[in-house]
């Protein structure tokens, strides 16, 4: 095992996680790694994320600074204001229900430091809990495993989603060149996976790094919101864009409208028929239109109702 320990900044980001937020804090003090700094930053919580945190805190064997925002400002911009006051070479984005698992940043540190310049983001497998802190399954199963993409995996993003964010260690100097997270967006990892890939290679680490949290009210179960309240099929739409400027190929643009024409059903299904319209838009770009595309624009021009009835799929006969 390699002996380099270069600063990993693990940047902490907290919003009502009063449940969870001692354990994520603690499993970065039980990293048996020496050489780590701590930014926690609180995105104005209304709960006791905060006294508990800064309870936790005084205890850390490790430097550590604290970011408390007066207003609610969402993941991109509480990430960077936590990311401009880190001095890592590594960066780890840690959401304060997740726990990392001990080791897992030495782990993680070794990959990087043999691997060169090219590669800007190594991430790994994750034990997936619930509210609990009970074991549910992996992220990638067993026989999964040898097919996970890595190296350059740009067109394999601009279709399918396949990484487990909470698993990812960054290169700080590739954050600094992309400008950290886009704050015009609702949610974080989609825009950045596109402009990093573009650019840097993957690798993927065969272990698991992190226990990532499923909870009822996660950022993800935002995109099933009636009418997109959250407004993330909106910044998805914003990210599809920006992607097809960074295209290249026709493969690329036709790897990129699978994306976007599964974003345009799901727009239309929560009833946001404006942004369904929109999706369409883009998808002409980057492909010929078939008959199933077609009659989802004609629906969402006619704004057909089926929310209640995809709601009820999801919800009890696809599971």
């Amino acid at each position: 095992m390699s002996t380099s320990t270069p600063l990993v900044s693990v940047i902490c980001l907290c919003y009502n996680q009063e449940r969870f937020v001692k354990e994520a804090i603690e499993s970065i003090f039980n990293q048996g790694y020496s050489n780590v700094e701590i930014l926690f930053v609180d995105d104005c919580s209304t709960d006791s994320s905060v006294k508990i945190a800064k309870k936790s805190l005084q205890n850390s064997p490790f430097p550590y600074k604290e970011v408390c925002l007066e207003t609610n400002k969402g993941n991109c911009y509480a990430f960077n204001r936590g990311f401009e006051k880190a001095s890592g070479k590594y960066i780890i984005d840690l959401a304060a229900d997740d726990v990392l698992l001990n080791g897992g940043i030495q782990k993680q540190v070794d990959a990087f430091e043999k691997l060169d310049s090219t590669f800007g983001v190594v991430f790994a497998n994750a034990e997936i809990i619930n509210e609990k802190g009970n074991y549910l399954r992996p992220y990638y199963k067993e026989k999964e495993v040898s097919s996970i993409p890595f190296g350059d995996v740009y067109k394999t993003i601009l279709q399918k989603t396949f990484i487990c964010p909470a698993t990812m260690m960054t290169r700080s100097s590739v954050l600094k060149e992309l400008g950290g997270y886009d704050e015009t967006l609702s949610y974080e990892d989609f825009d950045f996976w596109i402009r990093s890939s573009r650019k840097y290679q993957y690798f993927f680490l065969n272990g698991f790094t992190v226990r990532k949290r499923e909870v009822t009210n996660s950022h993800g179960k935002g995109f099933l919101a009636k009418g997109d309240k959250k407004g993330h099929l909106r910044s998805t739409l914003k990210i599809c864009k920006n992607a097809y400027t960074l295209n290249k190929t026709p493969n690329e643009n036709k790897a990129l409208a699978v994306k976007v024409r599964y974003h345009m059903q799901l727009s239309f299904f929560i009833e946001n028929f404006e942004i369904a319209l929109s999706y369409f838009s883009l998808l002409e770009k980057l492909d010929k239109a078939v008959l199933k595309d077609l009659i989802f624009r004609f629906l969402s021009k006619k704004r057909m109702r089926f929310f209640n009835l995809y709601s009820f799929i999801k919800n009890h006969i696809a599971k």
